[in-house]
């Protein structure tokens, strides 16, 4: 089960992660297929898409005061 499935135990949030991370996966093995490389697959607007890897490598501006109430919650 790992380190997250002991955080989490058999909690709906962790069930909600493999779920997460079985769609991510089956999506970056369909697209490896396909031939594409050098890229991430992520979720927008409950569809999958993917993101060339130089774009989601780069460095981001955090609105932080905007997240910070959920960085609380997280940590």
């Amino acid at each position: 089960r790992g380190f997250l499935g002991l955080v989490l135990g058999d909690s709906f949030l962790f069930k909600s992660f493999q779920l997460i991370g079985a769609r991510l996966g089956n999506y970056a093995v369909e697209c490896l297929l396909k031939n594409n490389s050098d890229i991430c697959i992520t979720e927008k607007n409950d569809k999958l898409i993917k993101i060339p890897l130089s774009v989601a490598i780069k460095k981001k501006d955090i609105a932080v005061n905007r997240y910070y109430p959920l960085i609380k919650i997280l940590t």
